[in-house]
């Protein structure tokens, strides 16, 4: 692995529980950086970790980064289950970007993103969740800047998702 923003520290602080957990996220983040896949196996305990930040960023890279198959379920239970707002979206974000290049499970992840933003209250979470509703379904379309908060009733369109609704 090249070291373009990871030390060599930072792989001691990933598995250390002493250390915060915004320190920890960090060194995740550089050791992602630099394609450092080396910490898989900690980042699967770390989904079930009491830490929102280490859950996010364990849901984002295995699922959202690395794109392993074998953690989708783990995302989508995220998604659907996880007491913060902050790892619902990631996992959002993660199944988005799971599904991007190749279309892999793409009507089952379409499928549960939809039930996902039918069910969870969080403005700030739908968003994220139809944002990488769009990224799969039409990806050269943005979410337009809003003026106020993302609303579900008016800025979904239910047509799009229609053929994902149960």
């Amino acid at each position: 692995m090249q070291r373009l923003k990871s030390k060599i520290e930072d792989e001691r602080k990933i598995h250390d529980e002493r250390i915060d957990a915004v320190e920890r996220s960090s060194a995740i983040s550089r050791l992602r950086f630099d394609g450092y896949e080396g910490m898989e196996s900690l980042l699967v305990k770390l989904l079930k970790h009491p830490s929102f930040l280490l859950r996010r960023d364990a849901v984002v890279t295995l699922v959202g980064f690395w794109r392993k198959p074998e953690h989708l379920n783990a995302a989508v239970n995220l998604l659907h289950k996880d007491a913060d707002e902050t790892v619902r979206s990631g996992a959002a974000f993660a199944l988005g970007e799971f599904v991007t290049p190749t279309g892999e499970q793409k009507i089952f992840v379409v499928s549960e993103l939809t039930k996902a933003l039918k069910t969870d209250s969080q403005p700030n979470v739908q968003e994220a969740i139809y944002k990488a509703l769009l990224k799969i379904l039409e990806p050269t379309r943005q979410l337009p800047a809003a003026q106020t908060a993302f609303k579900r009733e008016r800025d979904v369109n239910w047509n799009l998702l229609a053929p994902y609704l149960p």
